[in-house]
């Protein structure tokens, strides 16, 4: 995480901001759905946020950031396409910018000792491109050039905080909802083979993620006035 923030005004504080957003990478071997295929994932999302925060009272700040994100995917899958042969095995290296995405949250503090916070974050899709190797017993060794698409996940989370023992602990909790069922529903791909014009196809990797849901708590003690 990378970011900084100014006041501008005396209600209003803008800043920016970079950050990974995403990251992920997962093995498997000897899929016996691709005749024995092993297959590899790797991604990442980093964003960029142009955030501005305005208080609109002492118990009550609004925010709300403008975010785009780069992405990368390397991928050495098998794939389904049908037809003799058996599943085409597919090394690709792709990467993309999207934009835009939005964060909006607020900041609700009632009292001196108790908060409460809410954010929603927007799903962002980003269009990737790049290169790669398609191999195939019927069609051989062949070089691609691929499109797709990724994407980030809307997410919901609230929370709350409360200050004890004259302000020297501090109890918060959180939940949180991610629609990864959408976001992650499938991968589409749109594959050129560069020395065959005539070959093009359009696959669909089946992905499935399901939602997700989270709750954290966390307790800071504070245990003197320099520590």
């Amino acid at each position: 995480f990378l970011g900084a923030g100014a006041r501008v005004l005396e209600p209003l504080t803008v800043g920016a901001a970079v950050y990974a957003a995403t990251g992920a990478g997962a093995e498997y071997e000897g899929l016996p759905e691709f005749d024995g295929l092993d297959m590899s994932l790797e991604v990442g999302v980093i964003e960029a946020a142009i955030p501005v925060a305005y208080r609109v009272s002492d118990e009550l700040s609004l925010g709300v950031a403008l975010r785009g994100a780069f992405c990368f995917l390397s991928t050495d899958m098998p794939i389904d396409i049908g037809g003799t042969g058996g599943p085409l095995r597919l090394e690709q290296s792709l990467s993309g910018f999207g934009a835009p995405g939005v964060l909006v949250g607020m900041s609700w503090h009632p009292t001196d000792t108790v908060a409460f916070g809410a954010t929603y974050r927007s799903k962002m899709t980003i269009d990737l491109e790049g290169d790669g190797t398609a191999t195939h017993s019927f069609l051989g060794e062949n070089p691609v050039e691929i499109e797709s698409r990724f994407a980030t996940a809307d997410a919901i989370r609230f929370g709350t905080a409360v200050s004890l023992l004259d302000q020297r602990l501090l109890v918060a909790f959180e939940v949180s909802h991610a629609l990864l069922s959408d976001a992650y529903e499938v991968l589409p791909l749109s594959i050129d083979f560069t020395e065959r014009p005539d070959t093009h196809l359009e696959q669909e990797v089946v992905l499935g993620w399901r939602d997700s849901q989270s709750a954290s708590l966390g307790i800071e003690y504070d245990l003197s006035d320099t520590w």
